[in-house]
């Protein structure tokens, strides 16, 4: 009896440690998750195996490391005794997931996820309970967020005891073959070519990369075999193009997977020192796109104002005879600042900062200048004071500034006013220009300039078209006012991004500086375009210089911008929020935009704004968040960088329950966007 007693008390010992030794199963969706371990007891100072086993539905899966195109991997929170650590996931081989267009990375049926287990070397004998949350996704036609908590009990002693009923779940991971030796590695602009020292026996292989941006997933990849050596061609990812220095990651062969790294010092082929014929095709079309972008230009929100003032100012001196002087100087004019523009972004990278497109008016100084640079603009339009040879007798700068110098001012103005938009194909070219040497950034800053100043070049060069502008008259002073109240809307949207940078007393010093200049420009017209004492030129010029120093001290109250408010159901961008809204199910559209970017304001107030777009989204479940770019904000930056973008708008929409975002167009339509939306509702479907 006594030996019955003590044999069923083993028995039931042994019971009771097997069952520590792994969780009860939790089912969330179509997945079931399990924590199990390889020892149903430990030692101080042990490590055992932690396993996190997921048993998939048919046609269910969830996700590698590296999604690929669409999803996110699992994540694991432990919560151990003190002294205890968790390691990384020694991830299985993963298995490839086609669903075209797209190609993600995963597991299904069902896969363990082993994690290391070190106890705490001071670990007392007893039983030690041990936590993991587990957040994942899971796909089929549909991607849905999964999570569970996991408890369960490892018990410390004198002598470890292995855990059988759990060694199947462990035996089973097929893990990668041992490390490949990668012997060459090449980059061009749009594929990577390795060499790897491996016989593939003429069957399938593809490498997975362990890291995002790298190559282009849904394409197809090449081999051949020379000998024993293999040669894998992928295509580069078309967005992010990351070119690493230490490439890794995973070469299927057919379904065995052999880990792949550069590590070790293999360099990558070197340049050849005649740019290949591809880089050549590349700066060709970025070329090209900087023309077409900056012939489009002329007719963006934020130049139309001006549009129909450099039509006047040819129109001025279309019969005189000097017009193609005039449109030349006018060309000169726009080139030289966006050379400086390319030279100060260039000097400015180079010391570390990300900057793109529009930079200039994310300084609030800048901002300031430029209005009061544009309030003497649209008073000379109305008429309060002329520039002319009167400003000689002041021996100003701007000399005889109808004239040539007047030309090239023009386009100097027009060139600075143009910055806040984006045209459509300037965004490549300008993203492009900035990640190659300085010749090539001047060369795509100079197209764009060339594009901006063609139409009017080429209207000074066709004395057909001359013929049939009308002569100048009286007509021309009554269209000069008109021009003048698109200026004076210019104005309203530069108070209104100045306030936003400085807050309403910053947007109130600078209202008080324009009146100022109003003031002396008034002031100035009146007696100091006639006056042959002197006297009312000496007033424009200490009414002038106060409103400077107002400025100056305008420009001393910028503080730390308030916080930005957006958009009611808007909200702010950080990186890491869309794929975490994504997994809740949401699709997400992030708006890269600017206060100063009349483009973006437009396509928020005709598009995204409008009530029926509203009700869509709201419709969709949509999220909504704003990157605000108003203000200099390097994450914003590196954001935009990723997606090889250096302005503003751009427009990220991101599909429910995960997946990689779809840019959208710089200038958008209700169709388009409302098609998105429609796409991205739907989630991962076509995973």
């Amino acid at each position: 009896m006594k030996r019955m007693i003590l044999f069923t008390i083993l028995l039931c010992s042994g019971f009771l440690h097997t069952l520590m030794a792994y969780a009860t199963p939790v089912r969330d969706g179509e997945v079931e998750v399990e924590l199990v371990f390889d020892h149903t007891q430990v030692t101080p100072g042990q490590t055992l195996q932690a396993g996190i086993v997921f048993r998939h539905e048919p046609h269910w899966h969830s996700y590698w490391y590296n999604p690929g195109d669409s999803g996110y991997p699992a994540q694991l929170h432990w919560q151990l005794p003190q002294g205890w650590q968790a390691g990384a996931v020694n991830w299985p081989t993963p298995h490839l997931i086609p669903t075209p267009p797209l190609m993600s990375y995963g597991y299904s049926d069902t896969t363990t996820l082993p994690v290391p287990l070190t106890i705490a070397k001071d670990a007392q004998p007893g039983a030690y309970p041990v936590t993991v949350k587990v957040d994942w996704l899971m796909c089929a036609d549909i991607c849905l967020p999964g999570q569970a908590t996991l408890e369960s009990t490892l018990t410390v002693g004198d002598t470890p005891q292995e855990n059988t009923a759990t060694h199947i779940y462990f035996k089973t991971i097929k893990y990668p073959h041992s490390p490949v030796l990668a012997t060459g590695i090449s980059y061009t602009p749009t594929a990577i070519t390795l060499t790897v020292d491996l016989d593939a026996q003429n069957q399938p292989v593809r490498f997975i990369p362990a890291t995002e941006g790298v190559i282009n997933d849904s394409a197809d990849q090449t081999w051949q075999q020379n000998g024993k050596s293999l040669v894998v061609t992928m295509p580069r990812d078309d967005f992010r193009h990351l070119q690493p220095d230490v490439l890794k990651g995973i070469l299927l062969v057919s379904d065995e997977g052999y880990t792949l790294s550069t590590e070790g010092g293999l360099p990558a082929t070197p340049p050849s020192p005649v740019m290949p014929t591809a880089e050549v095709t590349t700066l060709l079309v970025a070329l090209g796109f900087a023309l077409l972008g900056g012939l489009i230009l002329n007719l963006m929100p934020c130049v139309l104002p001006l549009l129909a003032l450099k039509v006047l100012h040819i129109v001025h001196h279309a019969h005189k005879g000097s017009v193609l002087a005039h449109a030349v100087a006018f060309a000169v004019g726009i080139l030289a600042t966006f050379w400086a523009l390319a030279g100060v972004l260039l000097v400015l990278q180079q010391g570390g900062t990300l900057l793109g497109w529009g930079f200039q008016l994310q300084s609030p100084v800048f901002v300031l200048g430029i209005s009061i640079l544009l309030t003497l603009v649209t008073l000379e339009l109305f008429g309060v004071f002329e520039f002319g040879t009167s400003l000689t007798r002041l021996g100003g700068a701007f000399s005889q500034a109808s004239g040539i110098g007047g030309s090239a001012f023009m386009g100097v103005l027009t060139a600075l006013v143009a910055t806040p938009c984006t045209a459509p194909f300037m965004g490549a070219a300008i993203a492009y220009s900035l990640a190659q040497p300085p010749v090539n950034t001047l060369a795509v800053f100079t197209a764009l300039g060339l594009g901006l100043a063609m139409p009017y070049v080429l209207l000074a060069l066709s004395p057909r078209l001359l013929k049939k502008l009308p002569r100048p008259g009286s007509w021309m002073v009554t269209f000069k006012q008109i021009l003048a109240f698109p200026m004076l809307a210019t104005l309203v949207w530069l108070a209104w991004v100045y306030g936003n940078q400085t807050g309403a007393d910053g947007m109130a010093l600078l209202l008080v500086a324009m009146v100022a200049v109003a003031l002396a420009s008034w002031i100035y017209g009146q007696w100091g375009q006639t006056s042959e004492t002197g006297l009312g030129q000496w007033l424009w010029f200490l009414l002038f210089a106060a409103a400077i120093v107002g400025i100056g001290y305008s420009a001393t109250r910028i503080n730390t911008p308030p916080t930005a408010t957006t958009a009611e159901a808007w909200e702010a961008f950080t990186p890491g929020k869309p794929e975490a809204l994504q997994a809740q199910g949401h699709p997400v559209l992030v708006v890269f935009t600017a206060d100063w970017c009349i483009t973006c304001k437009v396509n928020e107030r005709l598009i995204l704004k409008t009530t029926a777009m509203t009700k869509l989204f709201q419709e969709k479940n949509l999220k909504i968040l704003e990157a605000d770019w108003t203000n200099q904000n390097s994450t914003i930056a590196a954001e935009l960088a990723k997606y090889n973008r250096k302005g503003v708008p751009f427009y990220l929409m991101y599909p429910a329950g995960g997946g990689a975002p779809m840019p959208l167009p710089e200038l958008i339509t209700s169709d388009i966007v409302r098609k998105a939306v429609e796409q991205a509702a739907k989630g991962t479907q076509a995973q």
